[in-house]
């Protein structure tokens, strides 16, 4: 009788193996460190981002209202003519 069940063969994928010594690697040479400090970066700057764009979507939302509304025009006027008379101050 013929047998087909062989037992000789690894309880463990070849492959998993390999990644646990890749991981293992890498926490040895200080690749995490270097990786958590650029997710840092990234993150700091998306959120500057982020924030950007807010305030840019608040402006044009405020423009769109000055277009309508002579009062607030007039009051984005006078703030913008003040600040570029100061502006100018520090020139001079």
């Amino acid at each position: 009788m013929a047998s087909f069940v062989h037992l000789e063969y690894s309880m463990q994928h070849p492959g998993v193996t390999r990644a646990g010594r890749a991981v293992d690697t890498i926490k040895g040479s200080g690749i995490v460190a270097l990786a958590h400090s650029l997710g840092q970066a990234v993150r700091k700057s998306y959120g500057a981002w982020l924030e950007s764009r807010r305030q840019a979507a608040e402006d044009d939302k405020l423009w769109k209202l000055a277009l309508t509304d002579a009062r607030v025009m007039a009051e984005l006027s006078r703030a913008m003519s003040s600040d570029a008379a100061s502006d100018l101050r520090k020139y001079y």
